[in-house]
């Protein structure tokens, strides 16, 4: 069997591998955060659409990535910015009411279709750009009615 280290170490303190421990740097992730970044800046400031997804095993730094992204870029005037977990979220219409909520606090919770969601959703972004990251859409990869999330 190939011995994969050559010394061992002692972590003091557990803290330090935690994925909340990055201290600025997110290591052997630098080129895919810079490749992402410049992508979304040239959307934001020139138009047009891009998606990326992010996807790996659980702990690899997806939404370290994805948070470090939403920091970086500037927020202005001209654009919409959403960052939205939909890790608890049972179906696509609950995603989009989350999305619009998030640049609408005061939308209603029910009473209003997809159809009316979706364009509220155009009429809040008229003109801007917008830079949404959807985290943990695969927990309700099967949507339940025939809804599905539209990107």
């Amino acid at each position: 069997m190939k011995q994969c280290y050559t010394s061992y170490f002692l972590v003091k303190d557990p803290w330090c591998l935690s994925p909340h421990a990055l201290n600025g740097s997110l290591w052997f992730r630098e080129k895919v955060l810079e490749q992402i970044i410049t992508e979304a800046k040239h959307v934001l400031a020139e138009g047009g659409f891009f998606c990326r997804l992010l996807f790996g095993e659980a702990g690899v730094g997806k939404t370290a990535i994805s948070k470090r992204v939403f920091s970086v870029l500037e927020k202005s005037k001209d654009s919409v910015q959403v960052y939205f977990n939909s890790r608890m979220e049972s179906s696509a219409y609950n995603v989009m009411c989350g999305i619009i909520r998030s640049i609408i606090p005061s939308i209603p919770r029910r009473g209003i279709s997809m159809t009316e969601l979706f364009e509220v959703f155009l009429d809040a972004i008229n003109g801007k750009s917008a830079l949404i990251i959807l985290d943990d859409i695969d927990w309700w990869a099967s949507t339940k009615n025939g809804m599905k999330l539209i990107v």
